[in-house]
């Protein structure tokens, strides 16, 4: 199902705070969201000084970075420091991640960490189950299909919609926050395997979710009248 809990306040808001942060303050939260572990706040500065990226004034990133940016996040509730460690709130994490990809920097980043981290240490190690949605997100922001629909069990039937186990995590990917924007972006095969997921749980719990609906009804009309 498309996820509307008690916490839907929270993450609304939280999503309201990250849209008003400035460009500088934006990239920060995007460079911080593309791990799928969380970092301290030295490895995310060296990310920043492998990038070399500047604001639109020609200043660095990496100096805004050292001038109380971080502080502000944390003020703004947006992330916080357990252990040493720099975390988003799990409700919102993707959004920056999104808007990374939309704006064809996602790439960037990755390679840049990948030049300061190992792939086991950066991108997670905690569990196979981790391990496996670590890859996935990578292969789905990265718009690597074929790699997307293997890892879900759909490579040889891309178009039936069935109840995978697997998809769970994609339709997090995909649709929690749902976002016309992003909607857009995600590959049509990529897409349809999430809200086939999400409207065959429906079937199966006789449970109704108008919003996955209404999305199918735009984007796959024939799947919309199956359920």
């Amino acid at each position: 199902m498309i996820k509307k809990n008690t916490s839907a306040l929270t993450t609304q808001k939280l999503i309201h705070t990250y849209q008003k942060l400035n460009p500088e303050e934006k990239l920060v939260m995007q460079i911080l969201c593309v791990p799928c572990r969380n970092i301290t706040d030295d490895q995310l500065t060296s990310i920043v000084k492998a990038l070399k990226w500047k604001n639109s004034q020609g200043k660095p990133l990496l100096d805004i970075l050292k001038k109380g940016l971080l502080a502000r996040l944390k003020k703004s509730g947006l992330i916080t420091m357990s252990r040493r460690e720099l975390r988003c709130s799990p409700a919102i994490k993707e959004i920056p991640v999104r808007e990374l990809v939309l704006n064809g920097k996602y790439a960037q980043v990755k390679e840049a960490s990948e030049k300061i981290f190992s792939n086991n240490y950066f991108w997670g190690f905690r569990s196979d189950a981790f391990s496996e949605f670590c890859e996935l997100r990578h292969a789905f922001y990265s718009g690597n299909d074929k790699e997307v629909l293997s890892m879900i069990g759909a490579a040889r039937s891309p178009w039936t919609a069935h109840h995978y186990d697997q998809a769970q995590e994609l339709i997090k990917l995909c649709l929690h926050p749902v976002d016309p924007d992003w909607t857009e972006w995600v590959p049509r095969v990529i897409l349809y395997q999430a809200l086939g997921t999400v409207l065959n749980i429906g079937i199966i719990n006789l449970q109704h979710d108008p919003t996955a609906l209404d999305l199918a009804h735009k984007h796959f009309p024939a799947m919309a009248q199956s359920s």
